[in-house]
């Protein structure tokens, strides 16, 4: 017999997975800013970027804006851009993968 905890695999925890959202887009709602939820918003660690990353699978980048206001933190200037140039369709369902050390979103 091994030793205890040999045939384990390794601790593998959630905190050192780039964390994640995601949002289904509807125009009416989130066409010209999207709202960050607010318990992911504790992932920038009490520094919440000016700016922020938009990368595609394909590598494609857009740079947006992050605004906090009293109602939540929002992606905003840029935002309308990469809802265009991805040609967002209502329904369509999004994953927002945060890296911290780049503080970009793949989407």
């Amino acid at each position: 017999m091994g030793k205890r905890g040999r045939d384990r695999p390794p601790n593998v925890s959630i905190f050192n997975q780039d964390p994640e959202f995601f949002e289904i887009f509807l125009p009416n709602r989130i066409s010209h800013q999207l709202r960050i939820p607010p318990d992911f918003v504790k992932h920038f660690d009490q520094k919440i970027p000016e700016k922020i990353v938009l990368k595609d699978v394909s590598g494609r980048v857009w740079h947006v804006d992050v605004n906090r206001g009293k109602t939540g933190v929002f992606l905003k200037n840029g935002w309308n851009r990469f809802v265009k140039e991805k040609s967002l369709q209502l329904g369509q369902f999004m994953v927002f993968r945060y890296n911290r050390r780049s503080s970009s979103f793949t989407v």
